[in-house]
């Protein structure tokens, strides 16, 4: 993380990581004295098999309605609300390969509908599970762009990070760091 404010100075502005978007969400709930509600992505526990479930990631807020979040997990995809967790909907279900952790996400909010781009894959716990690299939806998760950093295959193990992604459409620029390579992409 300390790369950032050299990549932004050089790059221009970009958008809020999601953990600069955490760590702002946390510090409003903390001085609110609010206490913690379980808000999903479960919404019946009675069909607990029929739910997708993972531990979460990542997650994005929507920095202008809070009614509406995006989170990621390790191996359930990608998940969307807008109603402040009442309702979940996997956006992530029409990947080729089941199970696709999202191991980072930036939501352009600027949008409608909202770009989503996913970093997908998790090389934390005992396992690793297969990426599809870098992703990028403009139809709200009905389909996705392959961004894959060049010279690497998909389903490979290795974890995919998302440092900053410009929201000019004229000049996106997506910085990543894919295993131990530091790169970005003018997509």
């Amino acid at each position: 993380m300390k790369y950032i404010p050299l990549i932004l100075m050089l790059c221009g502005h970009f958008l809020l990581t999601n953990a600069q978007q955490g760590y702002a969400l946390c510090d409003e709930f903390h001085a609110d004295q609010r206490p913690w509600t379980f808000l999903g992505p479960i919404n019946d526990s009675a069909h607990l098999a029929d739910q997708h479930f993972g531990a979460l990631k990542c997650f994005s807020v929507n920095p202008i309605d809070s009614n509406e979040m995006y989170i990621g997990s390790y191996t359930g995809g990608l998940f969307y609300t807008s109603d402040r967790g009442s309702n979940w909907t996997c956006l992530s279900d029409s990947y080729p390969i089941a199970l696709c952790g999202i191991g980072d996400l930036i939501i352009d909010y600027s949008k409608i509908p909202h770009s989503l781009t996913i970093a997908t894959g998790s090389s934390e716990g005992s396992y690793d599970v297969a990426n599809q690299g870098i992703l990028q939806s403009f139809d709200h998760g009905k389909s996705w762009i392959p961004r894959f950093p060049e010279g690497h295959e998909l389903f490979t193990f290795d974890e995919v990070k998302i440092f900053a992604l410009s929201p000019d459409s004229t000049a996106n620029f997506l910085i990543y760091r894919f295993s131990s390579i530091m790169g970005y992409e003018n997509t």
